[in-house]
């Protein structure tokens, strides 16, 4: 009797000593501190949280991993390798894909913050720079979003116009001329936006958001050269809301469209609605990133020939605002139509 009931007592000692909810709310817990400090963009929280994920995964459900693994991933396209070398401020060799291209480029930490190019002996040579004092930085910056959030924006932006310098001939860009230069100037513009949307950190891509849907407002930021490439970008966003509003909880549409002018009245709306501390999702970023990469890749040949760009929706944007008149009002009445249809006609 007394053996069994020994082995009875050992067996009791052996099992998990929390219960299966505790252990569920600690997994709960950990997966809330890893996604909300990814989504807000504290990355020293962020990493600490990884950490402790790495050597507590079994703690984690199969969708909690999956959301972890993700985090993981968009760090490594956000904040790469050279990341942490070029905010201690020092020269590096940045070898990078954006947008599927790769590119190769030299930071200087001291130069005027965008991009040069020089040609030499060794052919040309790519320098971007920005200030690495603004990169992660908490102060206030523009709109309620900090430096740190703005600085991303510019980095991804600055590398993503060294990428098409990269592939294009210095002879091609010796021998263009005047409106040659304004078509080049609108298509690095309208792929820089994309770039940004995609590689930026979660408030970086609204901050993004934030200054390229003010380019609806026609009478104070919707005249510049690039304004146009900005509402192509935007026109994508909107149509992807549009596509399935209930997959993006956290971009509510407007309660009511007009029919005239919907689609400035779409983008007038979220350029007011999106703000750095917009309660994105997990799911609502990963969506948001995978749509963005195939629509750069559909226009990545044609945008700087055409000054055209296609829509998921097979609608089509000039991202010259000269040639964009003619094509807004079939835009806005698809607009129109598919936010009746997905609202119930408000």
């Amino acid at each position: 009797m007394k053996p069994r009931m020994l082995l009875v007592a050992c067996l009791c000692l052996s099992a998990p000593w929390a219960p299966a909810p505790a252990r569920a709310a600690d997994a709960g817990d950990l997966h809330a501190r890893i996604t909300d400090a990814y989504m807000s963009g504290k990355f020293d929280d962020l990493d600490q949280a990884l950490g402790e994920a790495s050597k507590r995964t079994a703690v984690l459900t199969p969708e909690q991993k999956a959301d972890v693994k993700y985090v993981r991933e968009a760090l490594t396209e956000c904040r790469p390798a050279w990341w942490a070398q070029c905010k201690q401020g020092k020269p590096v060799r940045i070898r990078q894909e954006v947008l599927g291209q790769r590119l190769e480029a030299f930071y200087d930490p001291k130069g005027k913050p965008g991009v040069q190019m020089n040609s030499g002996l060794g052919g040309m040579r790519i320098t971007v720079s920005w200030v690495p004092e603004e990169m992660d930085s908490t102060e206030k910056g523009m709109y309620g979003y900090l430096q740190g959030d703005q600085t991303c924006v510019n980095v991804w932006s600055n590398l993503s116009m060294a990428g098409i310098y990269t592939r294009t001939p210095m002879q091609t860009l010796a021998r263009m001329n005047d409106r040659d230069k304004l078509r080049l100037n609108r298509y690095m513009s309208f792929r820089s936006n994309l770039a940004t949307l995609s590689h930026s950190t979660p408030p970086g891509r609204r901050y993004a958001l934030h200054i390229y849907f003010a380019a609806f407002y026609y009478d104070n930021w919707g005249k510049g050269p690039i304004a146009g490439a900005r509402r192509a970008a935007c026109s994508m966003v909107m149509a992807e809301v549009l596509k399935d509003p209930a997959l993006y909880p956290s971009l509510k549409l407007p309660g009511r469209l007009p029919e005239q002018n919907a689609e400035e009245a779409l983008g007038k709306h979220y350029k007011m609605a999106i703000k750095r501390g917009s309660a994105w999702t997990i799911a609502e970023d990963r969506r948001f990133r995978e749509a963005i990469k195939p629509f750069a890749a559909a226009n990545d040949k044609t945008a700087f020939q055409t000054e055209k760009v296609a829509l998921p929706n097979k609608l089509v944007v000039a991202i010259d605002p000269n040639a964009d008149a003619a094509l807004r009002p079939q835009r806005d009445a698809w607009f129109k139509q598919q936010f009746d249809k997905v609202t119930g006609g408000k």
